[in-house]
């Protein structure tokens, strides 16, 4: 008699566990992904071997990072347009604004993003100069370090 009881309790636990399964929900919403790649440079626009550890954010504040190669993947995305933000110490940012993402499904980014390196130029001295008989402006400044064949440095004005 008491090995008929233990091997109903058995049977009862066995059927308690296997009922206590989590169905999916019908209505959930569907999630979406992205996949691209981004590189980056040095401050003079040459590329580094390592792409990698690249913060990659989502509009509703999801976070993926880059690998070496520096491919993501950012998944759980929403149906409608999100804007992409790419940022990494010492490099600053980059953002693409209204990517679009329809689930459930996979959107690629077209094309390489490149984030550059955040400069080390200092620019002291600058002085304008006014040319009264045609009225144009000369700029002079010192840049440091010195620019050289291997390391060019420019600078724009904006008016």
């Amino acid at each position: 008699m008491f090995r008929k009881i233990f091997i109903i309790i058995q049977l009862v636990v066995v059927c308690g566990f296997v009922s206590c399964t989590k169905e999916e929900d019908p209505n959930a919403p569907l999630q979406g992904s992205m996949t691209g790649k981004i590189r980056l440079a040095d401050e003079f626009g040459v590329l580094l071997s390592d792409h990698g550890a690249m913060i990659i954010s989502s509009t509703n504040d999801l976070k993926g990072a880059s690998n070496t190669a520096g491919s993501f993947l950012l998944y759980g995305l929403d149906d409608g347009n999100h804007d992409i933000t790419f940022t990494k110490f010492g490099f600053g940012s980059y953002k693409r604004f209204g990517i679009p993402i329809t689930n459930p499904g996979n959107t690629t980014l077209t094309g390489i993003d490149t984030l550059g390196m955040l400069s080390t130029s200092v620019i002291t001295g600058l002085t304008a100069v006014l040319n009264s008989a045609d009225s144009t402006y000369s700029f002079n400044c010192s840049i440091a370090p010195v620019p050289d064949a291997t390391h060019q440095r420019e600078s724009d004005c904006f008016f």
